[in-house]
């Protein structure tokens, strides 16, 4: 038998004492609408059709109410009037502290100056001055005298205001109040309580309190396992008791509620209507976290933020913009494409490229034929304009791009709630003026402040609510989760701006404050409940934490394990269902597979670069070469290795182009021949020679005293003095045969040395790490410098002054130029003789790979013949990892 609680019994005790003509006050509007409700159920329960509602409201209501219906001349200041002037007043009269100069510090200010109106304590005056405290004097003054101006006032002096229009005889009182739950009012109420009690009867309800009798205390490992235990146990709870009688108190809700609602979704489903509540939760969401705010702030993000290219996508493929919707598919390309760009890049780079490689998505991403560019010029120049001008701008462009395209009661809420908040800010900051950057700051705070909550009954739900809420609310069982030593009492109270005295003297500023106001709200929730059951959690972000004390109980421990031994309430889970249904079902037994053959063209021709990665694997090869699927590029800061490497290929040809003939002649004076490397570096990065990572990449390349180049021409000198010359660079050919090979090889040697003894020397750049002997003749997993040589050997290079290049020695080599101290000429200790058989080693390996790709088998087994590591390395390197088979390569790991 389910026994009524004390606040149950007290809640009824507020209800027999009231009468027609009386007034009940409470502390939160919660218990009011409870009391209500109560009050209600209970004319239906006696027969009555009709009868006169009970007349209660929470204080801050009647405040408010009262103050309206007197008809004062002055006015509350609204939130970010308020904050407009604390920001005006501050700059004007800076801090002696290094405090910045924002709305955060603004945000203080006021709710300090609202601490102490409501504590009866004067902001201007103070027994302990200090520099700080004796400019929150001084500032003060100056917000009363702006106020003043103004004909407003600060809102927490709304008591004392209503105090004033009860003396003059300007407000009516009822004729008796009952105030409810008002266990620790502020002093500017307690004054207002006195004049009523002598203008008319007043009647007073504490609260009860009651000791931890009927508690049972669980303790679960952490956070996420609190979650669980409590879904299970609430679960259960329905079965015994209706959900409106079932109350969920959390401290720290703002911790807890957004996995609350994930948890109690997924157990209790989404009702269709309000009445169908299966649980309601008091914290809502800041209207700055809901999609549609998020989406309608891009336009000011995609000019002002360094994440551009995030945030272009995100506003082309938002489904909130509707005049992108038709072709957000071909306008994701441009993301690729951005992702492609060197960091630099912006929207002007972004359309350059587009309009020369896909010009139909410059048609797809302009508007009814409006550049979208255009439309974002307001966001973009520093214009100051007042947030009147602001909304004006932003509503155009919604209108040309027909945002918003509302999907459901949730975006309709926000967007209403989105268009009062925009018109309140406007209107409370006047012609002020600002740049979009400022204005975009505002507004942010604004939404931010805004709490967003799609209505729900409170009694036909679970009730989830914090400390302050919980307040004279009465359940059949009661959860209180979180209940840590940290939790309650909660931590003293921010509030820098006060000096020790009125730390003191305000509510929850001191320790012994906070002890014991969580104290008395311990015990008023124990009387709250017959049943009360506590959770914590034994360790928050890896750190130990301990119970509340304020419960001696001895605490339980328990563990969930729903993949286990899974219970019956979150065998609701869709998720959990199927998981439980693939672990139990019956698997087939693998069958060994089939070799797959890709039945494939391959192409008449391929550069080297792609032959290479076929050498490295044929299934990558399958993928990026022949399909065009390659990985997505990841942004990253800075250069990208591709970007340098280019460069960097360009700059050494431009300068062995221009002093070959001094490199013939061996004049090779370092401060003659710099100017000549000046000029290669600037005209090779003349486009971004304004980019600030260009300009490191520059002083990495000349130095002030000794740069890569140097280092490299140094390097050159010995090369020289060896009896290696200059011959040429970039060289390219075309339609290489090898027999057994399917197409012809195209490639450009980047230089070729000549010696009149030992012959030719082909060249490969390497701004990164080179291969090794082993890569290049053992593993042949590196067929660009065996090409080379065959391409001299089968005659398809030229060099003017060399008709017969076949008939001279052949050596390749590296050149590495990866950083100042990975830099050399690596001939990777080979001779002519060498070279030569591996050619031929090479040409089996050719034949054997272009047999296998001839049958249509692309298999993911990287370089055959290297050793585990370096087969391992390829692949943890590879973009494509997520869609390879990998089988051979994982159980050659395995064995």
């Amino acid at each position: 038998m389910n026994l009524a609680s004390k606040t149950d019994q007290w809640q009824q005790r507020v209800i027999d004492s009231w009468r027609p003509g009386s007034l009940i006050l409470t502390s939160g509007g919660r218990l009011a609408r409870q009391l209500q409700h109560r009050y209600r159920l209970q004319q239906l329960e006696k027969g009555h059709n009709s009868w006169r509602p009970l007349e209660v409201r929470s204080l801050n209501s009647w405040l408010h109410q009262s103050w309206q219906d007197s008809w004062e001349s002055k006015a509350p200041a609204g939130s970010w009037l308020r904050l407009r002037l604390w920001y005006e007043i501050i700059c004007n009269n800076p801090p002696p502290a290094e405090l910045p100069l924002d709305l955060p510090l603004c945000q203080t200010l006021d709710q300090t100056y609202g601490v102490l109106i409501r504590h009866r304590l004067d902001p201007t005056e103070t027994r302990f001055p200090s520099p700080l405290i004796a400019w929150r004097q001084h500032i003060c003054r100056e917000f009363i005298s702006a106020l003043s101006d103004l004909k407003r006032w600060h809102p927490s002096e709304l008591p004392l205001k209503i105090v004033g229009a009860v003396n003059a005889g300007r407000l009516s009182i009822p004729d008796s109040l009952i105030l409810a739950a008002f266990e620790a009012p502020a002093p500017i109420e307690n004054d207002l309580f006195h004049l009523l009690s002598q203008k008319t009867n007043v009647q007073v309800f504490t609260l009860p309190q009651n000791k931890p009798t009927n508690v049972h205390a669980v303790t679960l490992p952490d956070q996420e396992q609190e979650i669980l235990y409590l879904g299970q146990a609430l679960l259960d709870s329905c079965q015994q008791f209706k959900p409106g009688a079932i109350g969920v108190v959390v401290p720290n809700l703002e911790v807890y509620a957004p996995v609350l609602r994930k948890t109690l979704t997924t157990l209790l489903g989404r009702p269709s209507t309000p009445q169908e509540e299966t649980y309601n939760i008091t914290l809502g969401y800041p209207l700055l976290e809901h999609p549609l705010v998020q989406a309608a702030l891009l336009p000011f993000r995609l000019l002002g933020e360094e994440e551009k290219r995030q945030v272009l996508i995100s506003l082309i493929l938002s489904p909130y913009y509707l005049v992108w919707a038709r072709n957000r598919h071909q306008l994701a390309r441009l993301d690729r494409m951005w992702r492609e760009m060197s960091p630099e890049a912006d929207l002007d780079s972004l359309y350059a490229r587009a309009q020369k490689s896909e010009p139909d998505l410059i048609q797809h991403l302009s508007p009814a034929g409006v550049d979208l560019r255009h439309l974002l010029v307001p966001f973009q120049k520093r214009l100051s304009l007042s947030a009147a001008e602001w909304k004006e701008t932003l509503e155009r462009l919604w209108d040309s791009v027909q945002f918003p395209s509302l999907a459901d009661e949730s975006d309709r809420v926000a967007y209403n709630h989105f268009g009062l908040t925009l018109a309140r800010l406007v209107t409370e900051l006047g012609s002020w003026t600002m740049d979009s950057s400022a204005f975009l700051t505002w507004l942010r705070q604004a939404l931010a402040a805004e709490v967003f909550q799609v209505s729900a009954s409170e009694h036909a739900g679970i009730q989830v609510m914090g400390l302050i809420e919980s307040r004279g609310l009465a359940f059949q069982r009661l959860f209180l989760l979180g209940m840590t030593s940290t939790a309650l009492p909660q931590p003293v109270r921010p509030l820098p701006f006060l000096d020790i005295e009125e730390r003191r003297l305000v509510l929850g500023a001191t320790l012994k404050s906070q002890y014991e106001f969580a104290h008395a709200a311990f015990h008023h929730l124990m009387a709250a409940a017959p049943e009360i059951i506590f959770t914590r959690p034994e360790e928050i972000d890896g750190e130990p934490v301990s119970a509340t004390v304020f419960l001696p109980a001895v605490w339980q421990r328990f563990s969930v394990d729903f993949w286990s031994t899974p219970d019956a309430a979150w065998s609701r889970a869709a998720w959990l269902r199927s998981a439980w249904k693939g672990l139990r079902g019956q698997h087939p037994q693998e069958k060994e597979e089939e070799p797959r053959v890709a039945s494939i063209r391959l192409p008449e021709s391929i550069s080297v670069s792609s032959l290479a990665v076929a050498f490295h694997c044929p299934f990558r090869f399958l993928l990026q070469e022949l399909l065009g699927l390659k990985p997505l590029s990841e942004p990253m800061g800075g250069l990208r290795p591709e970007n340098r490497g280019q460069n960097l290929h360009r700059v050494l040809a431009c300068i062995t182009r221009r002093l070959r003939s001094q490199h013939q002649a061996g004049d090779l004076d370092w401060p003659q021949i710099l100017p000549t490397i000046q000029t290669c570096v600037d005209e090779v990065h003349a486009k971004v020679a304004t980019v600030p990572s260009w300009q490191v990449e520059r002083r990495r390349l000349l130095g002030e005293k000794l740069g890569l180049l140097r280092l490299w021409f140094q390097e050159e000198i010995r090369h020289h003095q060896a009896g290696w010359r200059w011959l040429a660079e970039e060289i390219s050919f075309k339609g290489l045969r090898v027999d057994g090979w399917p197409t012809a090889l195209n490639g450009r040697i980047d230089r070729v040395d000549f010696h009149p003894e030992f012959g030719l020397l082909c060249w490969d750049y390497k701004s990164g790490s080179s291969p090794n002997f082993s890569e290049v003749f053992s593993h042949l997993s590196e067929p660009q410098l065996p090409t080379y040589l065959l391409a001299l050997l089968q005659g398809l290079v030229e060099i003017p002054g060399f008709p017969r290049l076949n008939q001279y020695p052949l050596q390749a080599g590296y050149i590495t130029l990866k950083s100042e101290k990975d830099l050399k000429l690596d001939l990777l200790r080979a001779d002519a003789e060498q070279w030569q058989d591996l050619i031929d080693l090479w040409r089996t390996r050719l034949a054997e790979l272009g047999g296998q790709l001839k049958q249509g088998l692309f298999d993911a087994d990287p370089v055959p013949a290297a050793p585990e590591r370096k087969r391992e390395q390829l692949c943890n390197y590879c973009g494509l990892l997520t869609i390879c088979d990998r089988k051979h390569f994982e159980e050659g790991r395995t064995n």
